[in-house]
């Protein structure tokens, strides 16, 4: 785990239901700490809204700890609480899966620093393959003279509220985190669809119906860079809070699993994709917009 993660911070973690919906918010100390043996002790205190006490998570309530070690790139969760490993993506980009043996479920996480004092972090539990809840995150660093400040999302859900027009990067790195490239993008939000447009000609556009089951339809068209081949695209989208997921193939066996956020008090849209030819995972992508 790069040392941007390290430390003590305070986590609001925004509880959604596998249909979408808010049902209440864990309040997490988190604390990394280096220890001998290039291993971190994490610890983590977990203060469960109320609301949730009937909930799957709020037997999440209470006090956590595993180690975690770095392997290479690879950053291995050996227990007791938490078992598995994360892939870091840069200094502040992470993928992580495993399982929390006590608490009962597996999960799949991600995290991402959009600054020092700031991160966005998250996943889902599972019970095998049943989504139990999907969490999304805001994170800021503990101060002694404002121990209970927590962090918050607020405002508009969605990015077509803030501004129809974004620009920012897009990075890529390989299935394994080494660095691939950098490329300037420019993205379009409407409410019915999307629009990415890359320096290198890559072109994403994507259209969302609702499909009248609290999900969305999705139908779009990939353009490859530096050529005029297509690909059609169609698939799947569904939103929780300030976030956005979707799930996309072509004929000719592309998939993209995007994960997007909305972050009004940072004024960033962060999106994570991981790109597969197949299954075989080629790369991901980190997206980081603004508003213009």
């Amino acid at each position: 785990m790069s040392d941007r993660f390290t430390g003590r911070w305070l986590v609001s973690e925004y509880v959604f239901n596998p249909d979408g919906a808010f049902v209440g918010v864990i309040r997490q100390q988190r604390y990394l700490e280096p220890s001998a043996d290039n291993r971190l002790v994490v610890q983590q205190q977990m203060k469960v809204d109320p609301v949730l006490a009937a909930h799957p998570m709020g037997r999440f309530a209470g006090d956590w700890a595993f180690d975690l070690v770095r392997d290479g790139a690879l950053r291995q969760y050996h227990g007791p609480d938490v078992v598995g490993s994360g892939q870091p993506y840069g200094d502040s980009a992470m993928l992580g899966e495993g399982i929390w043996p006590r608490f009962g479920y597996n999960f799949t996480s991600f995290a991402l620093m959009l600054h020092p004092q700031r991160q966005v972090t998250g996943g889902k539990f599972y019970a095998a393959s049943q989504i139990v809840a999907n969490i999304i995150g805001v994170a800021h660093p503990e101060t002694h003279d404002q121990p209970d400040a927590w962090p918050s999302f607020s405002g508009p859900h969605a990015a077509h509220q803030v501004s129809r027009s974004w620009q920012g990067s897009s990075t890529l790195f390989d299935a394994v985190g080494q660095y691939l490239l950098t490329r300037a993008i420019t993205h379009e939000d409407a409410p019915t669809y999307t629009h990415d447009q890359y320096a290198d000609g890559q072109a994403l556009r994507v259209d969302y119906t609702d499909d009248g089951r609290g999900a969305l339809d999705v139908h779009g068209m990939l353009t490859l860079p530096d050529t005029a081949k297509q690909q059609p695209l169609f698939g799947k989208a569904k939103r929780f809070g300030w976030s956005i997921e979707s799930v996309l193939y072509s004929p000719q066996g592309t998939r993209i699993e995007t994960m997007t956020i909305l972050d009004n008090e940072s004024s960033a849209l962060l999106s994570i994709s991981r790109w597969s030819q197949g299954s075989l995972l080629r790369h991901v992508e980190i997206k980081t917009l603004r508003p213009t």
